[in-house]
C-alpha cells in the first residue's frame, strides 16, 4: 500500500484554474484578517523571510532553535539586507533597521 504524501498539495486543482488577466481586487480588511490568523506549528521558533539586496531573490527560512534564528538575523545584519520580515507565533515584525 502506498503510503499518503505528508506535503499534499493542490497543483491539480490550481492547473485546472481558468486563467485570467483581471487582478484580484482585496482590501486592507482581508490583509489584517490573514495577518491574524497567522498560526505558526508549535515546533518552530519563528520564520525569517528576507530579500537580497543584490539579487532581489527572497529566501524563507524556518528554524526551531532561537539561537540559530538569533546568528542568521546577525549575518543578515552583516550582508546588510533591506527587506527581513520576522514571523513568531504571537506577531509579525519588521525591523526598520536590522
Amino acid at each position: 500500500m502506498a503510503r499518503r504524501d505528508s506535503f499534499d498539495n493542490r497543483i491539480d486543482e490550481v492547473s485546472r484554474w481558468a486563467a485570467t488577466d483581471e487582478i484580484t481586487p482585496f482590501s486592507i480588511e482581508d490583509g489584517l484578517g490573514a495577518a491574524i490568523s497567522w498560526d505558526l506549528p508549535p515546533a518552530y521558533a519563528c520564520i525569517i523571510r528576507s530579500s537580497d539586496p543584490k539579487t532581489g531573490k527572497v529566501n524563507e527560512r524556518s528554524y526551531r532553535n532561537a539561537k540559530a534564528a538569533k546568528k542568521y538575523l546577525a549575518k543578515l545584519w552583516v550582508e546588510d539586507h533591506e527587506d527581513v520580515i520576522i514571523l513568531t507565533d504571537h506577531a509579525i515584525h519588521a525591523p526598520a533597521d536590522l
